[in-house]
């Protein structure tokens, strides 16, 4: 009889931490989710701020072409240096967004994971 007590007992434990194993998992593939979501959501306003600045810079070469033209060569300078440094704050957003994408692509893949570890 208490060799049958305690063989239930076991067997009742080792469901119980298989229930909560699952559950473990479950829970981390949301959490990867959340975090998926929320660095995709990152990189959309990266490249949002990358494509003002490039139309910002183009701007610039508009105007740096029309000094040109007046032969107003100081501001041209000036407009071509605007023109370089939103260029530049362009593609350090462009890379912000490649790096938050690669994030949520690695998040989505463990979350992959782990809920192939909760079946």
């Amino acid at each position: 009889m208490r060799q049958l007590l305690l063989t239930l007992m076991a067997v009742t434990i080792s469901l119980v931490a298989f229930a909560q194993s699952k559950d473990y998992y479950i829970k981390q593939a949301e959490k990867y989710q959340r975090e998926a979501a929320y660095y995709t959501k990152q990189a959309e306003g990266h490249e949002r701020d990358a494509a003002y600045y490039t139309k910002q810079a183009e701007g610039h070469l508009r105007d740096a072409e029309y000094y040109t033209k007046r032969k107003e060569f100081d501001k041209a300078k000036t407009r071509q240096r605007w023109a370089k440094e939103a260029m530049d704050k362009a593609a350090t957003r462009q890379r912000w967004a490649k790096e938050a994408s690669d994030k949520a692509a690695t998040r989505m893949r463990w979350a992959r994971e782990a809920l192939s570890k909760a079946r």
